[in-house]
């Protein structure tokens, strides 16, 4: 949930942790936001290991 003043969720598929570290350096580098969060969603799969 977000409560806050500005608020934005952004979901994106990247095949890499790097290239989304890339694409949120991107976003950011332009100095129109004050603050950022990434959190890395896991699948199944990377969580399951037997």
């Amino acid at each position: 949930m977000c409560f806050g003043e500005y608020d934005a969720v952004f979901i994106a598929d990247m095949p890499k942790e790097e290239s989304m570290a890339g694409a949120a350096l991107a976003i950011t580098a332009g100095g129109a936001l004050k603050a950022g969060k990434t959190t890395a969603l896991m699948t199944g799969g990377r969580v399951w290991r037997p």
